[in-house]
């Protein structure tokens, strides 16, 4: 290994498609990888859907050796701990990505113990369903921690770290002319998915308790209703999966609603819908809305998430608390109004959220 390149571990669950791995994907893409390079230590061990991209870009995959002592959570820190202080020669960095403040410190503490010379911990959500109260509790311990402090937006900062808390907006750059709106692609992708003539309605998400998709489903429901030639594209994977499909026959809506599963190609899909539904209860700041609203994609969102968001003129925002009918209605608005569709990759640049940007950025820390 040359001496001058730099080596990162990132600890995470899996390295599935979700938003906080794709970013971490965008970023290894873009980095200069003369001078850093990423491995992954893995909570899960299983394959995730982008482990054999890391191991194209020269990446290693670890999973953590558990199974030492009962209790889960001194049995992970021991792992950890193991590890680290077998490879703290190997790894000048230690990225931990997470959305709980217990996890955070713990896991920055096992870090800085083992000679890790500098330990992130980065936030990208605003919520937990996992302990609140001792989020709460370890939120001021983490604050004052001496390591680096990362967030994808101010709202998840001021989650995981505190409102008075210094940490780094880290923006969740993408591949801009990657998702450049064409004409061309629209027409390539709706004739291979025999969408032509329809009203397509996107959504790209894991199937999970955030992503809300219950609810998109039932707001779906009504509004084929009024527009019968709509239907409804879900991109995604996830523990939902069964309860998601189950929910769609029971509505006898399988002609209508078509489960796409985890892809890796959601620049060409982008293209091809003609309306973003995207009714999260809690979000960091996501990946999929920077990467539709440069293909020129008008987004219904819930008003929930950061306005960090708002790249361009195509967000719309409603209340989860507002009844299915009124969702109904601003879709039948915003598809009524649909004219047309012009790339925003300038609008998003501008914004920031350039992945050359975002991983030189981080270079600079990393290196």
């Amino acid at each position: 290994m040359d001496n001058k390149q730099t080596k990162v571990l990132h600890y995470v669950s899996i390295m599935n498609r979700g938003g906080q791995e794709t970013f971490i994907m965008n970023v290894f893409k873009a980095i200069d990888k003369k001078k850093v390079t990423f491995d992954f230590l893995c909570t899960i061990n299983e394959k995730g859907a982008y482990d054999d991209d890391i191991t194209g870009l020269g990446g290693k995959i670890f999973s953590l050796e558990l199974g030492h002592y009962k209790i889960q959570l001194v049995d992970r820190l021991y792992a950890l701990s193991k590890f680290l202080r077998t490879h703290n020669n190997e790894y000048k960095v230690f990225h931990i990505h997470t959305q709980h403040a217990m996890d955070g410190f713990l896991n920055a503490v096992v870090a800085k113990n083992a000679g890790i010379k500098k330990v992130i911990v980065h936030s990208h959500s605003t919520s937990t369903l996992y302990h609140p109260m001792l989020h709460m509790m370890f939120r001021p311990f983490l604050r004052n921690l001496h390591i680096y402090r990362f967030a994808c937006s101010e709202l998840a900062g001021q989650w995981l770290f505190g409102k008075h808390a210094k940490y780094k907006i880290i923006r969740n750059g993408i591949d801009i002319n990657r998702f450049s709106y064409s004409t061309s692609v629209r027409k390539r992708v709706r004739l291979e998915n025999d969408w032509q003539g329809n009203t397509v309605i996107g959504h790209v998400g894991s199937m999970t308790y955030p992503k809300n998709h219950e609810f998109i489903i039932d707001v779906f429901a009504e509004y084929v209703k009024k527009n019968p030639k709509a239907i409804l594209v879900l991109v995604g994977d996830g523990p939902f999966k069964t309860k998601i499909e189950t929910k769609i026959k029971s509505l006898k809506l399988e002609e209508k609603i078509c489960l796409m599963g985890s892809r890796s190609d959601i620049y060409n899909i982008d293209q091809g819908i003609d309306l973003f539904l995207f009714p999260s209860h809690y979000e960091g700041l996501p990946v999929v809305l920077v990467e539709a609203q440069c293909t020129g994609l008008k987004c219904l969102i819930s008003d929930v998430i950061t306005p960090e968001i708002d790249l361009t003129q195509n967000i719309y925002r409603m209340s989860l608390n507002e009844d299915i009918e009124a969702w109904v209605e601003m879709i039948d608005k915003i598809v009524s109004t649909l004219d047309k569709r012009q790339s925003m990759s300038s609008a998003v640049q501008l914004a920031g959220f350039d992945i050359k940007n975002t991983a030189e950025e981080l270079e600079k820390i990393y290196y």
